[in-house]
C-alpha cells in the first residue's frame, strides 16, 4: 500500500481522522474529567495539567514506546537456546527513541503555538512564572539525564528506576503543592500567631 499514491492517500485521510476523532474525545471528555478531578480534589489547574492531563495525553506514547520496546526484547531471544542475540536492525528501539524526542518537541514548540494562534481575543496569554519555571527546569534536568543516559548507547535497569523515581518525586511535589498552605497550619488564638 506504501509502494502507491492511493496507498499513501488513505494513510494521509486515516491520520487526519484519528486526529479529529481524538480532538473530539479529548475535548469532550478528558478536559471534563480533568475539571471534575480539579474540583472534586481541590487541585489547582496548573498541577492537574502538569500531572493528570500530561500522563492522560502521553498514554498512547507510552502504549508505542511499551509494544516497540516488548518487541524489540522478544526478537533478540533466541527461543531454541534460550539466549538473548545481539538486536540486528534496531528500528524498534530506534522508534521508541524517536518518539520520545519528537513528542518532547511537539510539546514544547508546536502546542504552545497553536494554542496561543488559536485562543484569540484580544488579550494575549498569560503564563505565570512559577508553574512556566518550575515545568521548563524540570524538563530540562530530564533531557539532560535522558542525554547522559543515551550517551553510551545502552539503558541500563538502574538508569530506568531514576528515571521513574524523578517522574514520582515531581508527581509527589506537585501533589504536595496542590495542598494550600493553610491546611496544616495552626493558628494560637492568644498569641495571634500561624505555625506552619
Amino acid at each position: 500500500i506504501d509502494g502507491y499514491w492511493w496507498g499513501v492517500a488513505i494513510e494521509l485521510v486515516t491520520l487526519v481522522f484519528a486526529f479529529v476523532g481524538v480532538a473530539i474525545v479529548a475535548d469532550q471528555h478528558l478536559v471534563v474529567a480533568l475539571e471534575t478531578l480539579c474540583v472534586r480534589w481541590d487541585v489547582r489547574e496548573d498541577v492537574a495539567g502538569a500531572s493528570f492531563m500530561a500522563f492522560g495525553s502521553a498514554a498512547p506514547e507510552i502504549v508505542i514506546n511499551a509494544i516497540s520496546t516488548l518487541k524489540s526484547v522478544i526478537s533478540s531471544v533466541d527461543h531454541e537456546h534460550g539466549v538473548i542475540k545481539q538486536s540486528e536492525g534496531g528500528d524498534d528501539a530506534a522508534l521508541g527513541v524517536g518518539a520520545i524526542i519528537g513528542s518532547g518537541m511537539i510539546a514544547f514548540t508546536v502546542i504552545p503555538g497553536l494554542c496561543g494562534i488559536f485562543a484569540g481575543g484580544e488579550e494575549p496569554l498569560e503564563l505565570k512564572r512559577r508553574p512556566l519555571a518550575r515545568d521548563v527546569i524540570t524538563y530540562g534536568c530530564s533531557l539532560a539525564w535522558l542525554s547522559f543516559v543515551f550517551s553510551d548507547g545502552v539503558i541500563e535497569t538502574q538508569e530506568s528506576l531514576v528515571m521513574l523515581l524523578g517522574y514520582g518525586q515531581r508527581f509527589m511535589h506537585l501533589a504536595y503543592r496542590a495542598i494550600p498552605a493553610h491546611a496544616h497550619c495552626t493558628f494560637d488564638t492568644r498569641w495571634h500567631l500561624a505555625h506552619c
